[in-house]
Order: structure tokens, then C-alpha cells, then sequence
């Protein structure tokens, strides 16, 4: 598996991927939005297998924390720790930040123990945060400054 930046070619790809993998009430990206977080230099991280889209991760960055906006896996490579790889690499291109956040659906229990593994802690509950009504956990991390 390889993660790397992604390229302007590979928005198409991962529109379609949002689309499939959240559904409206999830807030999925368009291809307008992703162009838009490439061009202003929010990171969009792409795990590759066999030079096909495995998973992505787009990470807004501020000037002292990081937003984990979305991270998925391609269903055809679910159980092969794109996720978790993609995850270790976003932390190791944050270090330099105070702390990184995300929301993530209340009901997502595997994503929540994902997160926890690799150390976020829930510090609130946001009330009917996605379209369908679900709420969602804001999940922290502290990290270090180097």
C-alpha cells in the first residue's frame, strides 16, 4: 500500500467513492469541494493498492490543530487496514499541531474504536448532526509540538 498526496486526476475517482460511501444525510464531498481543498492545500491523502484508490483522507488544516473532515475505504479493499494505515499517516503529517478533531456518526461503532486505538477521546456529543437526525461524538487528540 502506498499513501501519497492526491493528484488533481484522482478527484473523479474519489467524488464517486464519497457518493457511495456516505450517503446524503453523511454530507458527501463533490468534485467541486475536493478541487477546492487541493487548490487552498487542505490535505487529501490517498492510499493506493495495485494503483487502484484503496481509501483517501481529507484533513482540513488550520494553523494550530488539524480536522479530520473524512476518511473511508474503497468497499473493495475493507479489511485491509487502509483506514488504520491512512490514520497513522495523518497523525505523522500533524505532529507539528496542537490537537486534531473529527465528528464521527454516534451509531459508527467501528470507527469510533478506531479512533480510540489510535488515542481520540470523545469530548462531546453533538445532538442530530447528520441529516437522517443521528448524532454525532467530536473526538480529539492531543498532539506534540516538535
Amino acid at each position: 500500500m502506498i499513501i501519497r498526496k492526491a493528484k488533481k486526476e484522482d478527484l473523479k475517482t474519489i467524488a464517486g467513492l464519497e457518493k457511495i460511501i456516505f450517503d446524503k444525510s453523511n454530507f458527501p464531498m463533490s468534485i467541486r469541494n475536493l478541487q477546492y481543498h487541493l487548490r487552498v492545500n487542505n490535505m487529501i491523502a490517498v492510499a493506493e493498492i495495485d494503483n487502484t484508490i484503496a481509501g483517501y483522507c481529507v484533513v482540513f488544516l488550520r494553523k494550530k490543530y488539524a480536522r479530520i473532515y473524512s476518511i473511508a475505504t474503497n468497499p473493495d479493499f475493507r479489511g485491509k487496514k487502509v483506514a488504520s494505515t491512512l490514520l497513522e499517516h495523518i497523525l505523522s503529517q500533524t505532529c507539528g499541531l496542537n490537537y486534531i478533531s473529527l465528528e464521527v456518526r454516534k451509531d459508527n461503532i467501528p470507527a469510533i474504536a478506531l479512533y480510540e486505538k489510535y488515542g481520540f477521546k470523545t469530548v462531546k456529543e453533538i445532538p442530530c448532526y447528520y441529516g437522517d437526525g443521528c448524532s454525532a461524538l467530536k473526538m480529539k487528540k492531543a498532539l506534540h509540538k516538535l
